[in-house]
């Protein structure tokens, strides 16, 4: 296998991870209505660093890094939220 073919696979793998990580947290939150766990600085870092990445992904042309942080984003815009509404 050739190192353009690990380099894909790992992405690809680093993008189901981070696009999973907090949909637990949010699926709670949705539920519960609870966000008292939510650090709102965190979440606006974490939403800014997928920004960027969207945007990185857009430069270069990555179509799953366009996705991930593009699933990424719509959860901290919703964690966000929550934690303003609730």
């Amino acid at each position: 296998m050739n190192k353009s073919k690990i380099q894909k696979i790992v992405a690809i793998i680093a993008a189901i991870c981070t696009a999973t990580a907090f949909l637990p947290k949010a699926y709670s939150v949705y539920t519960t209505r609870q966000v008292s766990g939510l650090n709102l600085k965190t979440l606006i870092l974490f939403f800014i660093g997928q920004i960027l990445w969207f945007i990185d992904g857009n430069l270069t042309g990555d179509i799953g890094l366009l996705a991930s942080s593009s699933l990424n984003s719509m959860v901290y815009t919703y964690l966000i939220y929550a934690k303003y509404n609730y």
